[in-house]
Parts: structure tokens; C-alpha cells; sequence
């Protein structure tokens, strides 16, 4: 997400600059290790950084909060859905759907046509259990319980995690973590000859579970909380295509790099809008104070006391060519 997002982030606040009569400001991109230490010692309010911008998972996010709050930093568009960051404090901002919202938007697909025997692919912590919780609750109204399947972080996916989901015999599962479980799990279970409908949060992310598992990912349904990078007719792909090939970057927009795209574009009007001396304080501000921005059709909302911008959820399916189709 920051790769992808830095060459735009970087051209346009560059320009800006150049006008006369701007700050001057230096607008840098780190790594998310080089970032926590920056982090670190920024609580003797030396460092001058005006944001910190698209960290990945809640891993890596819940981390930051501490000095998030303490050097009072907007911490703008994280890669996750988890309610655990958007719950922080009031300096988080957030543009995509939560996972609750995914959740309910493929268990209300899938549910009415028959599909409630649901495995739930899940973290063995804070967050995946609320993801396992949500989809309990989404299939009350079918008067069905998931089964839960859950996993420690950065394990492969055992044995007996595949011989639990076979003796659960699931309709469908429905998988919360990353693209690597999800695609040992498919292994492992195309060894036993066994097929299931497998559903997955846009978490895992839809190119990289067509590129480890090339045509066997044929079939997987992924959540979207953009829209298709391949649709052509959506404003914000095309506008985003341009972005991308005015910074040198040639090939086809993937769902990550569309969102870091939309991302980049709300907080660079966020820092139009926050005066000739941009500073954290004015760009809090300002950020609070967009009530709406239409990037090439994709809304984002904020208001007074909510700081979370996006509500957006689609479903795709991978096709054996490893593209999105609606």
C-alpha cells in the first residue's frame, strides 16, 4: 500500500511546492520498520513528520497508536478493517469498509442461496475472533452457527486444520486471513480431492491468491472495498491508470494499488485544504472538515466526530486467467 501510493503522493505534493509562496515541508516515504523508530522518538516533538500514512495490517498499525495520540499525528488510511484501530483515538482516519462489513455483505450473498454451513478460516486473536463473532451473528437470520477454524499468525496451515474443516463439511468457508493460508489450505485439500466454495475478506487480497494459486484460484469470491480495478468505465480506474503511468508504471491497476490511489487522493485535498503552513493541527482539521470527496465517483465521507470515510463493499470472483470479474 505505500509503494503504491508514494509516486502519487510524491508527484503531486511536489508540485505543490513548487508554487510560490508554499511551505517547503519534505514529504518522505519509510518503511514501516524505519517508520517505528521514527515513531519512537517522537514523543520530544523533534520529529516534524505531518502524517503517517498507509500502514498495512493492524499488526503493524495498533503499534503506533501510542505515539499517535502522545504527538497528536493523523494516522490516515490504513490497510485494514479491523475495529480495534478505528476505535483508537480521535487522530485515525480511515477510507475503506470494516471487516464487519465484508463480512455481512458475502454471508448476505451466499446465505439465500443455501449456503449457511459456513468454516470460518480465522486469526487465533482480538481480531480474528471478532471476525469469527461477526459472522455468528450475520447467520442468525439464517438460524445457522459458523465453525470456527482458527490459526496462530505466520503458521502454515497443518494437517489437522484441513482434517477439522473436512469433518466440519461446510458448505462454503469463508477465510479472514492472509493470501498464504488460504492458498495452503486449497493445496492441501485439492491433495484429498475435496472441493469447497471458498470466500474471502478483501484482507487476503485477490492478486496475490491468483498468483500462488494460478487456475486453482478459478471459483474463490473475494470482498471488494474498491471497485474493480478492470472496469474501465469507472472514473477512478481510468483516472487512476493516468497516475500511474505519469509516474513510469506500466501494467495492469491491482485492488491494492487502486486504494492506495483513492487513499493518496483524499489526503493530498485534505492538505490543500489545510492552509499555507501545513501542520498536524491544520491537517486534523481539515481532514474532520471533509464532508465530502468524489474520486472519480468513490465517496468518502467524514463529519464531526467520525473519521471514518468509506462504506463501500462489492464481491468479484477470480477467473482462471487470475483476473476479476463481477
Amino acid at each position: 500500500m505505500q509503494t503504491s501510493s508514494l509516486f502519487l503522493l510524491r508527484d503531486i505534493l511536489q508540485s505543490r511546492r513548487r508554487r510560490p509562496g508554499r511551505s517547503r515541508r519534505r514529504y518522505r516515504h519509510r518503511p514501516v520498520g524505519a517508520a517505528h523508530r521514527r515513531q519512537r522518538q517522537d514523543t520530544g516533538g523533534k520529529n516534524t513528520a505531518l502524517a503517517l500514512f498507509g500502514f498495512a495490517s493492524s499488526t503493524h498499525s495498533i503499534p503506533a497508536m501510542p505515539v499517535v495520540q502522545g504527538a497528536k499525528v493523523p494516522f490516515f488510511a490504513r490497510f485494514t478493517g479491523a475495529d480495534a484501530i478505528r476505535k483508537q483515538n480521535d487522530y485515525v482516519y480511515t477510507i475503506r469498509a470494516t471487516y464487519a462489513d465484508e463480512i455481512e455483505k458475502l454471508i448476505g450473498f451466499w446465505g439465500p442461496l443455501g449456503m449457511t454451513r459456513v468454516a470460518v478460516l480465522h486469526y487465533d486473536d482480538e481480531v480474528g475472533k471478532q471476525n469469527f463473532q461477526t459472522a455468528a451473528k450475520s447467520l442468525d437470520q439464517f438460524k445457522s452457527q459458523p465453525i470456527s477454524i482458527a490459526i496462530k499468525r505466520n503458521v502454515d496451515i497443518s494437517d489437522a486444520d484441513v482434517e477439522s474443516i473436512i469433518k466440519a463439511d461446510p458448505k462454503i468457508i469463508l477465510v479472514t486471513t492472509l493470501y498464504a493460508p488460504l492458498a495452503q489450505m486449497q493445496k492441501k485439500i485439492k491433495k484429498l480431492n475435496k472441493h469447497y466454495l471458498v470466500t474471502s475478506l478483501s484482507f487476503a487480497g485477490a492478486s496475490q491468491i491468483a498468483k500462488e494459486l494460478g487456475e486453482s484460484a478459478a471459483g474463490i469470491t473475494v470482498a471488494l472495498t474498491v471497485p474493480l480495478p478492470g472496469d474501465y468505465n469507472a472514473a477512478v480506474v481510468a483516472e487512476c491508470r493516468d497516475a500511474c503511468a505519469a509516474s513510469g508504471h506500466s501494467g495492469e491497476v491491482t485492488v491494492t494499488a487502486l486504494e492506495a490511489y483513492i487513499a493518496a487522493r483524499v489526503l493530498v485535498e485534505g492538505i490543500k485544504r489545510a492552509g499555507h503552513d501545513v501542520s498536524r493541527e491544520s491537517l486534523q482539521k481539515s481532514l474532520s472538515a471533509l464532508t465530502r470527496v468524489d474520486v472519480g465517483g468513490f465517496v468518502v465521507q467524514f463529519k464531526p466526530g467520525f473519521r471514518h470515510g468509506g462504506k463501500y463493499v462489492d464481491i468479484a470472483v477470480i477467473t482462471r486467467s487470475g483476473r476479476l470479474q463481477s
